[in-house]
């Protein structure tokens, strides 16, 4: 998946508008991107021959174009549709896999998973293009103009922001061995998927709204922030609850009594969870607002605050659970600085909406 967020230099953000003939001008930009970073790579990949990088690329791909059609989707407010496609692909798979189980045919389930997410692709494109009414446009110069900023900073925040993500399993058994390294990804793998299920689930709403808001100029901005802020705050509350007293039963049913470590490490790190499901999605506001260095310079605080944890780790010893003690509270302080930052932007603009130093207007 890492590699499909990359391959179209993050421009796919770009199809979410608030007029539906710009989304889907954006949404063909990103086929282009798409397409010419296929080929790109699947030439390195031939060339170096890499053991199964076609499938990967294709695996990729399909992800990357998904991700912009629901983004279309968005635009259109079609939020039943956009969860219709992505259940689409999981229960075929599902039944796909009983089926070849049944026939005693089954041999890789990730081409199979491949193939599906193809298939809904191409299906979910094609409606898309035959039913538009806009047209085609191989190359459009002014797009790459207006939405620059997203190779120039979101695409160097997410790099920053995986790399952070995939390193943590290699830097943890480093410090502290693999024992303790499970531990912490038992917390992560189980403590983070209702974070990350929450956040994608309201922030693509969110920023549908902001940027129409935005555009309508009815004084509904801070309102629509401070509900929505209000609506994440109260399930990141009942997360932090729930979280901390079931965590250690659903452990010791999936593990058993010998994992009660990850249990303690998730009681630390569910601080910054609960703050991370307010802040993915409000974080939306610099996207929507094209202040994405902002952005930039939050996953770098995040990266240089991280390291510095570690670092003092390796430097002075520290036990693992005060290294994740330090990593959760520095984490925490940084997200609330993001916070800060996106409710001083949505503010400044309700009062003053037309100032073009911190809003390029969406058209």
């Amino acid at each position: 998946m890492f590699i499909g967020t990359i391959m179209a230099f993050r421009y796919e953000l770009s199809c979410i508008q608030e007029k539906e003939e710009k989304s889907y001008q954006a949404l063909i930009q990103v086929v282009i991107i798409t397409t010419t970073t296929l080929v790109f790579l699947y030439v390195i990949g031939s060339t170096w021959k890499l053991t199964n990088s076609t499938i990967t690329l294709i695996f990729s791909t399909t992800f990357i174009l998904q991700q912009s059609c629901s983004l279309y989707l968005n635009t259109l407010r079609k939020y039943a549709l956009i969860g219709l496609i992505k259940i689409s692909a999981n229960v075929s798979f599902a039944i796909s896999l009983i089926i070849l189980i049944n026939l005693s045919t089954i041999s890789d389930t990730f081409l199979i998973y491949t193939a599906i997410n193809l298939i809904v692709t191409a299906i979910c494109l094609i409606l898309i293009i035959k039913k538009s009414q806009h047209p085609n446009l191989f190359l459009n110069f002014e797009f790459y103009k207006e939405n620059l900023k997203f190779p120039r900073y979101t695409l160097p925040a997410t790099l920053l922001s995986s790399t952070l993500t995939y390193s943590l399993p290699i830097v943890i058994p480093f410090f502290y061995g693999p024992i303790v390294a499970g531990y912490f990804a038992a917390t992560q793998r189980f403590g983070f998927f209702p974070v990350s299920l929450i956040a994608q689930s309201i922030s693509g709403i969110f920023r549908r709204e902001i940027i129409s808001a935005i555009n309508s100029d009815d004084g509904k901005l801070l309102d629509i922030y401070i509900s929505h802020g209000k609506l994440l705050l109260a399930i990141s509350m009942c997360y932090l609850f729930f979280g901390n007293l079931f965590f250690g039963l659903l452990i010791d049913i999936l593990l058993g009594d010998s994992w009660k470590q990850a249990t303690t490490f998730f009681h630390i790190i569910s601080p910054l969870y609960a703050v991370q499901i307010i802040y993915i999605p409000l974080s939306q506001v610099f996207l929507s607002t094209n202040n994405q260095r902002l952005d930039l310079y939050i996953q770098i605080l995040i990266f240089t605050s991280t390291a510095a944890t570690f670092a003092a780790s390796y430097i002075f010893d520290l036990s693992s659970t005060l290294t994740v003690s330090i990593f959760s509270a520095s984490g925490v302080v940084v997200l609330l600085i993001g916070l800060k930052l996106t409710h001083s932007i949505i503010k400044k603009i309700s009062v003053k909406p037309y100032d073009n130093i911190i809003l390029q207007k969406h058209n």
